[in-house]
This record gives structure tokens, sequence and C-alpha cells, in this order.
């Protein structure tokens, strides 16, 4: 038996452990956050972008890159891979993000 390898971060590690404990169990009553971030790819069939973001400090949130659904009220044709934008996110009662504005 074949045993692979993989190398994994200590970063990598902290930040998957991050998104998976504070978003899993955060409240839907969250103020709104504003953070930078660089789009790594749009979905538009699902809605949703693939973000390279700043940390979130107000939700415990390191920087790393994850997928967000995104409010229905915004044209993802508009947006591009590689475009810098500022987000307003929300969570919701189950404690996934949304993006709910973009600039």
């Amino acid at each position: 038996m074949k045993i692979k390898r993989v190398a994994v971060t200590l970063t990598q590690i902290v930040a998957l452990i991050s998104a998976l404990l504070f978003s899993s169990f955060s409240t839907a009553d969250e103020s709104p956050v504003q953070v930078n971030g660089v789009v790594e790819s749009v979905m538009l069939s699902k809605q949703m972008l693939k973000v390279s973001h700043d940390a979130v400090p107000a939700w415990g949130w390191m920087k790393m890159k994850m997928k967000f659904l995104v409010s229905a009220d915004i044209d993802l044709k508009t947006i591009s891979k590689g475009q810098k934008v500022e987000m307003t996110m929300v969570k919701g009662s189950d404690g996934k993000a949304t993006i709910t504005a973009i600039k």
C-alpha cells in the first residue's frame, strides 16, 4: 500500500479550522462587515464568487480564499476574475456569509 504525502502549511490548517468553527457557530444577528478582496472566479450559474479576501476580525476569520453566495440583485456579469473588490457581507441563520454589496 502506497501512502501519498500531502504538504499542508500551518496557516492553511488554521484558516480551515477558523472558517469551520466561526461560520458554524455564529448567529444571524451579527452586523454586516466590509472586507477587501480579489475575485478568483465568477460562478454565474450558482450566483457565487470565489474571493481571496483580507481578514475579517469581527468574525474571527483570517485572510483566505472562499466561495460566497451573492445577493440576486448583484449582476455578476459586471464582475471579472482578478478584479479588486470591497464587499459587504452578512451571515444568515445557517452561519454562511452572503455578499450583499460590491464596490
